[in-house]
């Protein structure tokens, strides 16, 4: 979230449709959020969490990356594109890399 309020305050202009939804770590990211999440209408799911060898709950990123893999092999098995689902190891100072993963993600969900 540190990214997203300095890019906020940057003026950064986020794609239209872009939805937050803050979590306290990464690990809580579940399947049954995600494909709820699309099942909603949503075109894309990309839950950002910390590096390798840098959690602070030592394996949420590792979890959240596992349960979003699961996820993505499910959309494979149903034909889907299982690059409509992300996971994007982020440092809250790394706010050039979350702009553009975002914007990769809005275009994939925009066809381009």
């Amino acid at each position: 979230m540190p990214a997203v309020a300095s890019l906020s305050a940057a003026g950064h202009v986020w794609p239209k449709g872009l939805v937050i939804f803050p979590l306290v770590c990464a690990g809580r990211t579940s399947q049954v959020l995600v494909t709820r999440a699309l099942e909603l209408g949503a075109q894309g799911v990309l839950t950002a969490g910390c590096h390798p060898g840098n959690c602070r709950s030592i394996s949420g990123n590792l979890m959240a990356a596992a349960r979003l893999e699961a996820v993505k092999d499910m959309l494979a098995h149903m034909g889907l594109a299982p690059e409509a689902v992300g996971f994007l190891p982020l440092a809250s100072n790394q706010t050039r890399e979350l702009a553009s993963a975002v914007e990769a993600m809005a275009a994939m969900a925009e066809g381009k």
